[in-house]
């Protein structure tokens, strides 16, 4: 019996060193499991981290992207814009200044009709005074113009007496006499017509008030019409007035002026043998101590407006 049962109680020993090392080696593996599942778990913080980096990381990359197409698209649409305006530019017409439209002058045909016919029947001028006719067919040779010389809105009555009076002082016989032309403007209140100028003829009226009148032969010291009075416009007394002068000294042809005085050498600062003398509203000293430069400035100065144009007819 004593060694049945130590058979027995050997059996029941080695069953439970067996059943101990399988619940050790179960407990080893779990434990080991365990651990190790636990140690190779990413932590939930950790990996929401990782898990936002990378969203993060992509998205940034692709809003570069995107801004990049974006800018590209918004410059190749500038460019577009640019180039339609550019073309819409081009393909509008040249604005044109337009003339201010001048509007036509008052005209007086009648009263121009009647101070003809009294002229040449009677040889009264309009403004009433006397012609006077050196020759007897000067009459004939009478022209006269229609035309707003002083452009105040009104026409005047312009007319040339070509060699009908001697306005000059000289005494050369042979030369002809200096002819003159005269402007008048009718006043329809007074019914009557007033005489704004009266001087040698070859005056030029321009636009801008300025009347050129040469000079009379016979006070030229110079072989051309560069000697000539200025004349402007004055709307107060409805004439033109004497403004100035420009008078031309040619030494070659007159070694002496009117009075004998010597031609000014020390004057001639061009070389040129000829000086002037220039009075524009004080604006110059006395003498003949200005070359041609000074007066051809003065004429462009005078002479800027354009010049007026007066039709010519018949008497």
């Amino acid at each position: 019996m004593r060694h049945k049962t130590n058979n027995t109680t050997e059996y029941i020993f080695r069953r439970g060193v067996i059943l101990a090392g399988v619940l050790t080696a179960t407990a080893l593996v779990s434990g080991c499991s365990k651990a190790g599942g636990e140690g190779a778990r990413i932590p939930e913080e950790v990996r929401e981290e990782r898990t936002q980096g990378n969203v993060g990381g992509l998205s940034q990359a692709r809003q570069i992207e995107e801004d990049k197409r974006m800018e590209a698209e918004n410059a190749a649409r500038e460019e577009e814009e640019k180039a339609a305006a550019q073309e819409a530019l081009e393909a509008q017409p040249e604005e044109t200044e337009e003339e201010e439209e001048v509007p036509e002058a008052v005209s007086y045909p009648d009263e121009y009709d009647n101070a003809l016919s009294d002229l040449r029947d009677k040889m009264i001028l309009p403004d009433k005074s006397k012609a006077v006719f050196k020759g007897e067919g000067d009459i004939e040779d009478t022209d006269y113009g229609i035309a707003d010389v002083d452009m105040d809105g009104v026409k005047e009555l312009v007319i040339f007496f070509p060699g009908s009076a001697n306005l000059g002082s000289g005494d050369d016989s042979d030369s002809p006499d200096d002819s003159f032309e005269a402007v008048y403007e009718y006043l329809p209140d007074s019914r009557s017509f007033v005489c704004q100028l009266k001087e040698v003829s070859g005056i030029d009226f321009y636009e801008n008030g300025i009347a050129i009148v040469p000079w009379e032969k016979s006070k030229r010291l110079s072989g051309e019409s560069d000697s000539y009075n200025i004349y402007e416009f004055d709307a107060g007394t409805n004439t033109y007035v004497l403004a100035g002068y420009v008078d031309n000294w040619d030494g070659n042809l007159n070694p002496t002026d009117l009075k004998g005085k010597p031609f000014p050498a020390d004057k001639d600062t061009d070389q040129d043998m000829s000086v002037y003398s220039i009075q524009y509203h004080n604006e110059y000293d006395q003498g003949y101590i200005y070359g041609k430069g000074d007066a051809v400035a003065l004429r462009d100065k005078l002479t800027g407006g354009k010049k007026v144009s007066i039709p010519l007819s018949g008497i």
